[in-house]
């Protein structure tokens, strides 16, 4: 009798502090939303950076005739900015997620989840039309290309994307 007393009483009370425990250490380690501190290499200027230089790379690779470079200053530099806009959307939609103030009736707490949804769909169409803009830009300087540069184009974007997806599925990975 008093095992099993002191299984149902002491035993949830462990586990509920073995959580806490958890839950703080893993506070302190990671930064929180609130503190302005990001993860290594994920702000925006970073991602823009890191961008620039790969593109250099791809310039490198393509081997540019003189007659394609004008092109390649075109979508090279809308390519940046596009960049640029979308990272400074999401960083102006991310300061916009304040906690709701406490007190709000539940009404209230739904229609500011509604307008936070709306903002998010306005800034995701925004870069709907930036992607469309940009496909076509892209299919403009593409076609300058000759066999060769496009295979040497069409290589550089795939190894992005499958080192890309390899790091999510690491991250995913249990």
């Amino acid at each position: 009798m008093t095992r099993t007393l002191l299984v149902r009483t002491v035993l949830p009370i462990v586990c509920a502090l073995g959580v806490l425990l958890a839950r703080d250490t893993v506070a302190q380690v990671l930064p929180s939303p609130d503190s302005g501190a990001a993860v290594a290499g994920s702000t925006g200027t970073d991602r823009i950076s890191r961008l620039g230089s790969r593109l250099e790379r791809l310039k490198e690779r393509l081997q540019l005739d003189p007659g394609q470079v004008p092109a390649w200053s075109v979508w090279h530099d809308s390519l940046l900015a596009d960049a640029q806009a979308w990272s400074q959307s999401r960083a102006a939609w991310r300061a916009s997620l304040s906690a709701p103030p406490s007190g709000l009736t539940a009404p209230q707490r739904l229609q500011g989840r509604t307008d936070r949804l709306r903002q998010r769909i306005a800034m995701l169409q925004e870069h709907l039309a930036r992607l469309e803009a940009a496909t076509a830009r892209t299919q403009t300087f593409y076609a300058q290309l000759g066999p060769k540069q496009q295979a040497a184009f069409d290589g550089f974007w795939q190894g992005l994307q499958g080192r890309r997806h390899a790091r999510g599925q690491r991250r995913c990975a249990p």
